[in-house]
């Protein structure tokens, strides 16, 4: 049984075999030995063991991976053999060694920089001098706007090329020994021109021009304010990542989002709300695909913004695989439970009552409006949208908020028309819904009350229940609206093109040309007459 050995190569923790860590430390040793009197020989041997811990990286398939000899092989054929190089330099030919295009990657090339290195990466990526891509991003801030904005962006999303191999790779060239060494030597020979041309230079010699220390002097604040931007960016992933996530964390363990999350200071009861909706299956799984779905990605907002500020890197891909992994199993869980609760709103099925009102001693009609709701706790309600949910000794109830509006009579009689609607798996199911609709109103003489809720009896689910009230008015009939009576109505059609909140305490009569706010005082209430209880 062959001995695996654990090896440190360029900060990366790797297991080896024996055989392979034999013929990996011969390899080493002759290419450190090949450097080790040239000039750049150290960081020339760092970035080839920078590109053997890639290489190595990307054979890994866990942290248990052990690397054999084949792979050895492999990586030090692409790299180059230590011999054959050795016999390149010797000859004096290293330099004219041919570079054969591989596949890009997309750097940001700090050597040609200007702010981040942004236009320098995306000119050699796509192959185009950077000048166009600068002009480019001048022309989205003058005439879109947009520049600094996508540059941030890419700023933040692409790398920096650090070592020769990534340099080699940002332009599409082969990483191997041979590549390494010349661009490293490129780099020691640019810098050293760069230093005897400046030294023998007017401007060398006079520090600079005085518009040379402008011009540095506005990049160097550019380059300090998109750092700015880019950390303050950073910081909101941080920020907004952690509230979210704190967020999602009491939906699951507690059902609730905390008070300082809810805009009106009320809590948000989650786990109510789940109960109340028809699900064939338990609550909780729908709250852990909602932390999964949207809890991985603020995670890894999270992350990245702490990456952006603190600098460091990870080389883990088995947290990647799983995250990614987890998130579309909670994406699957979220679709199928979607899928179930949609299966209950197919079908929809709605039925109607009519009551003749014309049985009064006065031409107008009082309407108002009982605040049933006060009955419930206050503390232990919720609306949502349509409905008030209320929880009291663990019991679900469930009531929801009727429409009423006014129209038109063609037939010269007053009546009241109620409309139950409700959903359902099947017409018949949502039929058997709107039998479970309770709502009450009445009529006493020229006085009629209606309920500011209806009720839901039997299972308290929602359905999309609806109660629509229309009071059908003959032209000439009219009708006070009872300031209480703004809990219930709904788009109330008037000449005055009145909104619905300004329309009661007021009378209104019907004409021709629709419902017509009443010129004189409101009379005062007859209600002596006979009491009629409709339901």
């Amino acid at each position: 049984m062959k001995k695996a050995i654990k090896i440190h190569i360029s900060g990366y923790v790797f297991t080896i075999d024996e055989d392979a860590y034999d013929k990996l430390n011969d390899w080493t040793q002759k290419i450190s030995e090949q450097f080790k009197d040239e000039e750049g020989g150290a960081e020339i041997v760092s970035d080839i063991e920078a590109r053997v811990a890639e290489l190595f990286s990307e054979k890994m398939k866990d942290e248990e991976t052990v690397i054999t000899i084949e792979e050895v092989n492999e990586i030090i054929s692409i790299m180059g053999m230590a011999e054959d190089f050795s016999e390149e330099t010797t000859n004096g030919n290293s330099y004219e060694t041919e570079r054969i295009k591989f596949k890009k990657r997309l750097y940001r090339d700090d050597d040609n920089a200007f702010i981040g290195g942004v236009c320098g990466g995306l000119g050699n990526y796509f192959n185009v001098d950077a000048v166009y891509i600068r002009l480019a991003f001048v022309l989205l801030v003058l005439f879109g706007g947009f520049g600094p904005l996508i540059y941030l962006i890419l700023w933040i999303i692409t790398p920096k090329a650090k070592t020769a191999a990534q340099k080699l790779e940002m332009k599409g060239e082969r990483v191997n020994v041979s590549n390494i060494e010349k661009t490293i030597k490129e780099e020691f020979e640019s810098v050293r021109k760069n230093i005897i041309r400046q030294t023998k230079s007017d401007s060398y010699k006079n520090v600079s021009s005085g518009i040379e220390k402008l011009i540095l002097l506005i990049f160097k604040i550019i380059k300090v304010v998109f750092k700015v931007i880019l950390y303050f960016i950073a910081g909101m992933f941080i920020f907004f990542g952690a509230m979210f996530l704190i967020i999602l964390l009491g939906l699951l363990f507690f059902g609730t989002i905390p008070h300082f999350a809810s805009t009106s200071g009320d809590i948000f009861i989650f786990g109510t709300i789940l109960e109340a909706i028809p699900i064939s299956i338990s609550g909780f799984w729908a709250q852990l695909g909602l932390i999964i779905v949207i809890g991985i990605p603020l995670i890894t907002l999270i992350y990245a913004g702490i990456k952006i500020i603190f600098n460091f890197k990870t080389n883990n891909k088995i947290i990647g695989i799983t995250a990614t992994t987890l998130w579309f199993i909670g994406l699957f869980l979220s679709l199928s439970i979607g899928l179930n609760i949609a299966g209950n709103y197919k079908n929809d099925n709605q039925e109607i009552k009519s009551f003749n009102i014309d049985k009064t001693n006065s031409d107008t009609l009082y309407l108002e409006s009982k605040i049933i709701s006060e009955e419930y706790d206050e503390d232990s309600q919720m609306d949502l949208d349509n409905y008030l949910i209320t929880k009291e000794k663990g019991k679900l109830k469930i009531t929801g908020h009727p429409d009423f509006r006014i129209e038109q009579s063609y037939d010269k009689s007053t009546s009241l028309k109620l409309k139950y609607k409700s959903k359902g798996k099947s017409r018949r199911n949502a039929l058997n819904n709107i039998t479970q609709i309770e709502y009450n109103w009445s009529q006493k003489d020229s006085l009629i009350t209606f309920d500011d809720i209806f009720k839901i009896k039997g299972e308290q689910k929602i359905y999309g229940q609806e109660v629509e009230m229309i009071l059908y008015l003959p032209v000439g009939k009219s009708v006070y609206l009872s300031p209480s009576m703004e809990e219930i109505i709904f788009d109330i059609q008037n000449v005055q093109n009145m909104w619905d909140n300004n329309m009661t305490d007021k009378i209104w009569t019907m004409t021709k040309d629709g419902l017509s706010l009443y010129p004189n005082e409101k009379p005062e209430k007859d209600t002596e007459s006979y009491d009629i209880d409709l339901d």
